[in-house]
């Protein structure tokens, strides 16, 4: 696990070593008084043959809500997702499905797939186009609620995350991540984590739906090349539960 500390210029770190709690605690100060940090990421990865795999990365966004503990992170966030989208050839072009599942903030460790999402061709990244018609979902929703927090388990773009979630980049597009959005990494490859088997989750649901639409021939009109980006209205699914 690596942890990395953002603090302003002229901060410094203090490390006090708790003997009987057998813990270490480090605080950013500031003239002798301790504040909070810029942000706190926290990374789980693995040495992989010739480089690093990461499992997941959560970005906090002050000293207050950090955790090392996966269930602790979504009791942060009312609500949060697990998006994954599958990118294969079918009906002559390509075929881009994307999974949602929900995962549970209460710690009980329940994932239940809800949406499914389909859309052709892309200039850009699928994933990526997958994650803004999500966000539009959500925030049409009559529950959604400016004043929540909410989070989306994602697995692609790695690199770029964190200037998304510090709005320093648009995800896709014009489109920003509201400020009231946090992107979280994992990856389907490792089940360390309900994270992780959230995407995971994610994924098989978007293979799933990927092979139903294929069945059929008339689902070839929502795989059609996506001609604007910004205007396009993909298909969106909800699945009930079984």
């Amino acid at each position: 696990m690596q942890i990395l500390i953002e603090a302003d210029a002229g901060d410094s770190l203090e490390g006090i070593w708790d003997q009987e709690a057998q813990r270490l605690k480090i605080r950013v100060m500031r003239d002798s008084k301790p504040v909070s940090a810029r942000g706190i990421t926290e990374t789980t990865f693995y040495e992989g043959t010739g480089r690093r795999k990461f499992i997941h990365e959560t970005m906090f966004g002050k000293s207050s809500d950090f955790t090392v503990d996966p269930n602790e992170t979504l009791r942060l966030y009312h609500q949060v997702w697990a998006v994954d989208t599958n990118s294969k050839p079918g009906f002559g072009g390509i075929m881009n499905v994307t999974g949602v599942s929900v995962v549970a903030t209460d710690g009980s460790n329940v994932i239940a797939p809800v949406a499914v999402l389909f859309f052709g061709r892309t200039a850009g990244k699928a994933e990526l186009c997958g994650w803004r018609r999500f966000i539009d979902v959500a925030l049409s929703n009559p529950r959604y609620d400016a004043g929540h927090r909410y989070a989306l388990i994602v697995d692609a773009d790695y690199p770029n995350l964190a200037d998304f979630n510090h709005r320093r980049r648009p995800i896709h597009g014009d489109f920003y991540l509201p400020d009231n959005f946090t992107l979280i990494y994992a990856t389907a490859d490792k089940p360390d984590s309900i994270l992780n088997r959230a995407l995971k989750m994610s994924d098989i649901v978007a293979t799933k739906y990927r092979e139903r639409a294929l069945r059929l021939p008339r689902n070839a009109a929502y795989f059609a090349d996506v001609l604007d980006e910004e205007t396009h209205q993909v298909a969106v699914g909800l699945i009930q539960p079984e």
